[in-house]
């Protein structure tokens, strides 16, 4: 688990202890970085993985021979309980991800003390995902072996180990990844000399546009080379992290409830923030063109229309051309309220989904269909919706509901929501249509391949005419 790219942080306010436990790691390959703290310290890190915390960080001292501790009762024993957890805070960000927090300390005794102290008072603080204790003295002069033993006791049965595991085997997978493309490529030939490198460096250019070029397409790659030699990359990478032979029963022995039929998310979990994570992209820069980007679509009336129909309210008419549309994807059962009716109206939203398909996108061909119309909707319930009559154009029950927290501009932020798509409305693209949004997300490939895949059943399904 413990290598050099584990991401470990030792804090303490006492420079001479503070190297000492760091050389216990250094001289056995651990690499770590180590925090001299002083009360103007305020530089937080995100991506630790293991913090070793001293408990007294600003020379404070506690008395270790009362029988209870109670910060409550005790104003010094407070006052370092504060440093410590302002301590935590400066140097550990608040999206730093899993950590596990090791007190390092003789004074481990008023840990509990302490877990009780920071959740009345910084409920906010970073939260590990364990908290472990060890004595300093008991790491000095180590062997390597001696200091993974006791590092590993901490982690002996969490599951979270797996995690930190993963990451390690990623980085692995990604050294490997490059020492065995950069071996094939051409470096010292024709009486080239060891030190120069000219050669390898004009070959590596020749080798990875090629390779650049047959995953992402000629034009593409050229408007986006980063991430065509990442897309060529991943899956050598993926390849490595499953074929690593590390102990593959670990999650086995963890993942007791895979064996229920019955399974379940836990109580408070977010099946639509998951789904996010694994199926949509907010991060990146959307362009019309980006194969799986998702519009707002907004009807408007065009001008002459409004003209013509100057005694008819303007927005009127934008609202009857929405519930037109509104019911070509989605048809009520008598089931619901009037009031959820008017909820689920008021808080949806038309979309255009770019649906080119993979090969048509790679090689930039041109299309004059390549958006479809869609509809964001709050999660319904299957009782309020008359599936009979909802066409079989319109695709839904195999797309997961979806969640975007934290996003404020978004209609559903932080509520669960789905998509609907119906295939027999597409949007040309002989330029971005007027009536197009701000970009939202972008669906992933498994997503708008599966919409890619069911827009070409529909549009190839055999028709019978009947008299």
């Amino acid at each position: 688990m413990f290598n050099p790219s584990n991401r470990i942080i030792i804090v303490d306010d006492v420079e001479n202890q503070l190297l000492d436990l760091a050389k216990a790691f250094l001289i056995n390959g651990i690499a770590c970085k180590t925090i001299l703290y002083d009360q103007a310290y305020d530089d937080p890190l995100s991506g630790v993985r293991l913090a070793f915390f001293d408990i007294t960080l600003t020379g404070k001292v506690i008395d270790l021979d009362l029988d209870v501790f109670d910060y409550k009762a005790d104003r010094n024993l407070s006052s370092v309980f504060n440093d410590l957890a302002i301590g935590i805070q400066n140097c550990i960000s608040s999206i730093n991800g899993p950590y596990a927090l090791v007190f390092w300390s003789k004074n481990t005794k008023v840990v509990p003390n302490f877990i009780e102290y920071v959740n009345e008072r910084f409920p906010n603080l970073p939260s590990p995902i364990l908290i472990g204790t060890l004595n300093k003295t008991d790491f000095i002069g180590k062997s390597s072996e001696e200091i993974k033993e006791k590092i590993d006791q901490i982690f002996v049965d969490k599951p979270v180990k797996l995690l930190f595991d993963f990451e390690s085997k990623c980085e692995k997978a990604a050294i490997n990844t490059v020492n065995e493309i950069t071996r094939i490529i051409p470096n010292n030939f024709n009486g080239i000399k060891w030190s120069d490198y000219t050669v390898f460096d004009k070959n590596f250019d020749l080798v990875f546009s090629t390779i650049a070029k047959a995953t992402l397409g000629n034009e593409h790659a050229k408007l986006n080379t980063d991430r065509a030699v990442y897309e060529a990359l991943l899956p050598m990478m993926n390849h490595k992290i499953l074929s690593d032979s590390v102990n593959k029963h670990d999650w086995e022995q963890h993942l007791k409830s895979i064996s229920n039929p019955k399974l379940e998310y836990p109580q408070g979990f977010s099946h639509g923030i998951l789904n996010s994570i694994f199926h949509l992209d907010i991060s990146s820069k959307i362009e019309s063109s980006t194969r799986g980007a998702v519009f707002e679509y907004n009807f408007r009336v065009p001008f002459f229309s409004k003209i013509l129909f100057s005694l008819i309210p303007y927005f009127e008419t934008i609202e009857k051309e929405m519930n037109r549309k509104f019911a070509k994807f989605i048809s009520f059962s008598d089931k619901i309220s009037q009031e959820d009716k008017e909820y689920i109206r008021g808080h949806s939203q038309f979309i255009v989904v770019e649906i080119s398909a993979s090969c048509d996108y790679s090689q930039n061909k041109s299309r004059n269909h390549k958006y479809v119309l869609g509809l964001i909707t709050p999660m319904i319930d299957e009782k309020y919706l008359d599936t009979e009559i909802i066409s079989q154009s319109v695709f839904y029950k195999e797309l997961p509901v979806f969640n975007i927290s934290n996003r404020s501009e978004f209609i559903l932020n932080n509520e669960n929501f789905q998509i609907w798509i119906n295939f027999n409305y597409v949007v040309s693209s002989f330029s971005k249509d007027k009536n197009f949004g701000k970009p939202l997300f972008i669906l992933k490939k498994e997503i708008i391949d599966m919409i890619g895949n069911r827009y070409a059943n529909h549009v190839s399904r055999i028709g019978i005419t009947s008299f």
